[in-house]
């Protein structure tokens, strides 16, 4: 791995990952890559307005997926393309884990390595600065793992409190050809 404090201090020996986990979080500079992903959306009005919010995409099965990331000085950027539909975050390294941003939307999650894999937890969540109170935070059954193909895999999801799932995609990734 380069020089990127970013990724590098995710993967030191306390967190050791299988190599597309490696591959696809490793270093400074841009990568794309590309793959097939299901999206499910939970429904009604107030699910809705939180998704429309984020940037999340709309369901579908076997959606094309094209991930680009930029990486500089412990910063990163993520463009996620379902289908042509774009979600942008931005990430950093905080003491209390990975702090992605989706607009007005900030998500700290911790990373807990688990069966050759890792396992996202969301610690804390806020809205335009505020941050929401514990027992309201989403559930998240979140992984990243390696599959017997080699792939980077992906399995997000985000359950609310006495509202149910949220959202939910996953599928896999290889770098791109292109």
């Amino acid at each position: 791995m380069n020089g990127d404090p970013f990724w590098q201090a995710i993967t030191r020996d306390q967190l050791p990952v299988p190599a597309a986990l490696a591959t696809f979080h490793q270093g400074d500079g841009h990568a794309v890559w590309e793959g097939r992903c299901d999206v499910e959306r939970g429904r009604g009005p107030i699910k809705a307005l939180i998704l429309a919010i984020a940037g999340f995409p709309p369901a579908g099965q076997g959606v094309l997926l094209r991930m680009e990331t930029d990486t500089h000085a412990g910063q990163s950027r993520w463009i996620r393309s379902f289908g042509g539909r774009k979600m942008v975050s931005s990430q950093r390294l905080t003491p209390r884990g990975i702090e992605e941003r989706f607009g007005p939307i900030r998500i700290t999650m911790a990373l807990i390595t688990r069966d050759g894999g890792l396992d996202v937890k969301v610690v804390q969540l806020s809205v335009l600065g505020l941050p929401l109170p514990r027992r309201l935070l989403p559930r998240s059954v979140s992984r990243e793992y390696q599959d017997a193909e080699g792939r980077f895999c992906f399995d997000i999801s985000g359950d609310i409190p006495l509202f149910g799932r949220l959202i939910r995609y996953h599928g896999w990734l290889r770098p791109a050809t292109d």
